[in-house]
């Protein structure tokens, strides 16, 4: 874990494990004002927070704030986070050894280049740019 400050994830986490991995959704109570509940099978819910609407449309944002942060999220949220940190917040998108590429561990979906590859790209590009010079 981190030890830059920032919120406890260890705590969050274990929140976020210990609620039923539901849908959160915002509707309205019978006034108007928008609740987040709990969505369940056949129309049943539980309703998890009501939310003042003070200010316009503020309450709805909150509302729909809180129901987008349901469980599942907060724990993708927090394994991102942990991947990312485990990762060093070292890239190594770019680092070659001769004909083999090395994984970033931050990015892993980046296009992994030999140095081959690297070498014919830059050469066409510089190639590229003297023939726009030219003209």
């Amino acid at each position: 874990m981190s030890t830059e400050a920032g919120p406890d994830l260890a705590k969050m986490k274990a929140a976020a494990e210990a609620v039923p991995n539901r849908s959160w959704e915002v509707w309205p109570n019978v006034h108007g004002d928008p609740i987040v509940v709990e969505a369940g099978g056949r129309g049943q819910f539980a309703e998890i927070c009501r939310v003042s609407t003070r200010f316009d449309d503020y309450g709805r944002d909150v509302a729909a704030f809180i129901a987008a942060a349901d469980p599942e999220t907060v724990l993708a949220l927090i394994a991102r986070l942990e991947t990312a940190e485990a990762a060093g917040r070292r890239c190594r998108c770019g680092a070659m050894l001769r004909d083999t590429t090395v994984a970033c561990p931050v990015h892993p979906d980046a296009r992994l280049r030999t140095v081959r590859e690297r070498i014919d790209f830059e050469q066409a590009f510089d190639a590229a740019l003297e023939n726009s010079r030219a003209r």
